[in-house]
């Protein structure tokens, strides 16, 4: 039976190379995509590790001291703001807490001991040429930090306690709407402004609802080949069965072909989603003015990525197997 795939395929290369082609492509774009957003996922869990452990975003008004009765664990207050002069991003933190950040070393100079005083990070620091004692705006430089994923910080210095305040708090995804609910009374005229796991989690549905026509896509794309395969070879399907080859036999042919091509081309999406999905990274980095950002290839994805052709395959090859092994040897013979 190989035999036969092997010549079936090798005599229809232009059909098999379109085929291949778009389910390539198509995981192509599953793996660079998702691995593009599980770095993304991990630079920024990573970040917010620093700051103690993975958690949510909640953005209120307020003052430090500001309490915020509901299930949280302590972190690190964080205020942001843009100096109009130039896009640079300046965090205030309470640097007593700040200190402890595992994410976090100082490379050079001391912690601001002043208002007027900040630290840079490394690689801003280097890009614009700011050594100590440098007058950054109405900051003076007196450290520079390294950061593991650079991750947006830029500029640091010492939390005013006005403004906006960023809290970060865990929660179970489980209870998100129950602790959600209880913002309004805990903290008075304040409105929850950004979830960040629930933001990502939108993202992942986003990506799932358009990998969702994109498979649609693919498996019309295999059922109109294996058709159209079944359509030019019925008179050789006619052959076997005169010859003895049984329904099952002809159902098996064309399923295996289906197998074949979806198994080949997951393999040329693969290595072009890998290739494609460090210049993807690149390129969002540069448009975000994001560093650290790497893309993740995990074995589930190349599982996904590999199982996903197969079953497409199966599904667009299925039918028109069936239909081949139901032909009646007569009309099959006839020219």
């Amino acid at each position: 039976m190989l035999k036969i795939v092997a010549r079936s395929l090798t005599g229809q290369k232009v059909r098999v190379f379109l085929t291949m082609l778009t389910l390539g492509v198509g995981v192509m774009v599953f793996v660079s995509l998702s691995a593009l957003l599980q770095g993304l996922e991990f630079s920024v869990y990573h970040t917010f590790e620093g700051f103690s452990t993975q958690r949510d975003i909640l953005l209120v008004e307020g003052t430090v001291e500001l309490p915020v009765p509901v299930q949280a664990v302590s972190g690190c207050t964080v205020e942001e703001r843009t100096l109009p002069a130039r896009p640079v991003l300046i965090k205030h933190v309470d640097f007593i807490q700040f200190e402890r950040l595992s994410s976090i070393s100082l490379v050079e100079g001391s912690y601001p001991a002043a208002g007027n005083e900040c630290i840079v990070e490394y690689f801003f620091s280097e890009k614009e040429g700011i050594t100590l004692g440098a007058t950054l705006f109405e900051y003076t430089v007196v450290g520079i930090f390294f950061h593991q994923k650079g991750f947006y910080t830029h500029v640091i210095s010492p939390l005013p306690g006005t403004g906006y305040v960023l809290t970060e708090i865990k929660v179970d995804p489980e209870q998100y709407n129950e602790i959600a609910s209880q913002i309004p009374s805990a903290i008075p005229a304040r409105e929850l402004s950004y979830f960040f796991s629930k933001g990502t989690v939108n993202l992942y549905e986003t990506l799932r609802q358009m990998l969702g026509i994109v498979v649609a896509i693919l498996v019309l794309s295999v059922f109109l080949s294996m058709n159209t395969a079944v359509l030019e070879r019925k008179w050789e399907i006619g052959v076997l069965r005169a010859l003895g080859a049984k329904k099952s036999f002809i159902l098996r042919l064309f399923l295996y072909e289906s197998v074949i091509i979806s198994f080949l081309a997951a393999g040329i999406g693969i290595a072009l989603g890998i290739i494609f999905s460090n210049s993807l990274t690149v390129f969002f980095s540069e448009i975000q003015q994001v560093k650290g950002i790497q893309p993740v290839i995990t074995a589930t994805l190349l599982v996904e990525a590999v199982a996903g052709p197969l079953l497409i395959g199966v599904l667009g090859g299925i039918l028109p197997a069936y239909r081949a092994s139901r032909m009646d040897i007569a009309e099959c013979l006839v020219m």
